[in-house]
């Protein structure tokens, strides 16, 4: 999330114990602020297989990713000091991070109006073997975000949001970052309501089948 400091945005981060409380063994009193740039959101995280923490979201217009340790400190190895920032657009925002098989940091959001997902390194430094320079946009309606991402066992991607406000859309990725025809419409399946709508969460069973959950507002 994210908490303003002497008029600057910063990065939160909590940990609560089992009971409900906060965890004070946990950066300062359960809680880490960190300021990135002039103004920074987090939007989403995961944890990886060593207890890491990874956070995504929006620096300054910049695509934002950085690591924690399992104490609430920044991890050194990852990006800068912890931290990566990437201007891909004029306007980028990550809002949903996965890990794939290999540890990679798998994220979407949208850049410039347009959905993406895109792929780190282990060490935070965008995956040049994957989409275009680490990202793949697909072109959805005028408007498009990608949300949450998922990855199969496969390795393939899955990733849910919206279109143009009323389409919930879901697309699926090889592990190089090309669109799967096979799934959907050239790789899309929407669900058109009518009504302001979206996918906001992604999850995939045992049996490769996926579950979207997001939201629809009746009129």
């Amino acid at each position: 999330g994210g908490a303003t400091v002497n008029g600057q945005p910063q990065v939160a981060l909590t940990r609560y114990t089992t009971a409900g409380l906060p965890d004070i063994t946990f950066g300062s009193g359960g809680s880490t602020l960190t300021p990135v740039g002039q103004s920074a959101t987090a939007f989403g995280l995961a944890i990886d297989g060593l207890n890491r923490i990874v956070v995504v979201g929006t620096s300054d217009s910049s695509l934002l990713i950085m690591r924690y340790d399992a104490s609430g400190n920044l991890d050194g190895t990852f990006g800068s000091g912890g931290i990566t920032t990437d201007a891909i657009g004029s306007q980028n925002t990550s809002f949903g991070v996965a890990f794939d098989s290999l540890g990679r940091p798998v994220v979407c959001g949208s850049i410039d109006d347009v959905a993406f997902v895109g792929r780190y390194t282990p060490t935070g430094i965008l995956d040049g073997t994957f989409g275009t320079g680490g990202i793949t946009q697909a072109a959805v309606g005028a408007y498009s975000v990608f949300y949450d991402v998922a990855v199969e066992t496969s390795g393939d991607i899955v990733a849910t949001g919206f279109a143009d406000d009323v389409d919930v859309v879901t697309a699926r990725f090889d592990a190089s970052g090309t669109l799967d025809g096979s799934f959907g419409s050239g790789g899309v399946a929407s669900v058109l309501f009518n009504t302001p709508s979206a996918g906001r969460a992604v999850s995939i069973d045992t049996l490769g089948d996926i579950f979207i959950g997001g939201f629809s507002c009746s009129n």
